[in-house]
């Protein structure tokens, strides 16, 4: 079986509209060009009809079956081998319909021709000048339609893509949930057991913070004032669980209320930062320090450390917050964790004006 009977699934359809208008366009431009000089147009209108044919089947034969089968798959050999062919054959026809023309409309007399029929090239000229000018038109057709499929597509792989980072995100704050919500019910179960007057104050300060984790989440922006509000809360248990042992030395700077951020961002770094921290001649001292304006905003929270393992043994809270990070900022924050000596730190930078949210629909 030849190339030529292959399947049909790269052909365009064919499109009645289209090859009407064609038509009538090729009759007119026959029509004017042969009949340049001619003392009878309809001599020229007649000659034009009679090329109509050899006209459509071969801008048919290019536009619908070669261009799509051979060009725009690139089988370049196959393409150039039946294009000649299609020269060959079509030129026959074009002597064919000459020849029956000037038998039948001139009479065997070339002084019955039109003046620019009288020159077997000018027609041949003009039959293909018509075919290049569909082919062309053709081709600019298919190429938008193609680039139009490939912009589609695009966009629904960016849009799969989307929806994909968007369910991640839920399943990070899914799970940050839990394990903040251990960590503060293993701190309040600390103080019932040394049976602390200071309960019921606890108690208070979780069901803040049990509000906030539940139901805030599902906001994809709050104030930064509200997250450090439970940040607080969050400080104040740690507080009365350690007592005195415990310092925390903060420090707040800029507008909290102006500046949105995904809830839950900052405190799984307070979290990590009291699970790990470790005494220092008798006491525990976490240091924070907040910096945030309409343009960029600057976290940063340390704690003593041992060893170094804390850097690499971050848990579940640490990591999902970086994966976050990632998913919500992409290249626009910075996240450093360093130790120096016995000093564990950890730095988060965010620029708002490059930040480009996610959003679900």
């Amino acid at each position: 079986m030849s190339p030529a009977s292959k399947s049909n699934n790269t052909r365009t359809p064919f499109l009645p509209g289209r090859w009407l208008t064609f038509a009538l366009l090729s009759l007119l431009f026959f029509t004017f060009f042969f009949g340049y000089r001619a003392d009878d147009l309809w001599n020229s209108f007649g000659f034009s009809a009679s090329l109509l044919p050899v006209t459509l089947a071969t801008s048919y034969y290019v536009n619908v079956i070669l261009i799509p089968r051979y060009y725009f798959t690139r089988r370049w050999g196959w393409f150039g081998l039946y294009l000649a062919g299609t020269l060959i054959f079509s030129s026959w026809l074009i002597i064919a319909t000459y020849t029956v023309s000037f038998y039948l409309i001139a009479g065997l007399s070339m002084a019955n021709m039109t003046p620019m029929g009288r020159d077997l090239l000018f027609v041949m000229i003009a039959v293909y000048l018509a075919v290049v000018s569909n082919a062309v038109v053709g081709l600019l057709r298919q190429t938008n339609r193609a680039v139009a499929r490939s912009q589609e597509l695009t966009n629904q792989m960016l849009e799969a893509d989307l929806k994909l980072k968007v369910q991640e995100l839920e399943y990070l704050k899914s799970q940050i949930k839990p394990h903040f919500l251990f960590n503060s019910l293993n701190t309040l179960y600390g103080m019932a057991l040394k049976q602390s007057d200071q309960t019921p104050d606890a108690i208070v300060k979780l069901s803040n913070l049990l509000d906030y984790v539940l139901y805030q989440p599902s906001d994809q922006m709050v104030s930064l004032e509200r997250e450090m509000e439970h940040i607080h809360d969050y400080v104040v248990l740690e507080g009365i669980r350690f007592g005195e042992q415990l310092a925390v030395d903060t420090e707040v700077t800029g507008s909290l209320a102006e500046v949105m951020l995904p809830p839950m961002l900052l405190i799984p770094f307070v979290e990590n930062s009291f699970k790990h921290g470790v005494k220092k001649e008798g006491q525990y001292l976490v240091k924070i320090r907040l910096q945030a304006d309409a343009t960029k905003l600057s976290f940063e929270i340390g704690n003593h450390q041992k060893t170094e393992e804390q850097k690499s043994g971050q848990g579940i809270g640490m990591s999902n917050t970086q994966r976050r990070l990632d998913l919500l900022y992409g290249e626009h924050y910075a996240l450093d964790i360093f130790s120096e000596g016995e000093w564990f730190s950890v730095r988060l930078r965010l620029d708002w004006q490059e930040v480009k949210e996610i959003r679900p629909e």
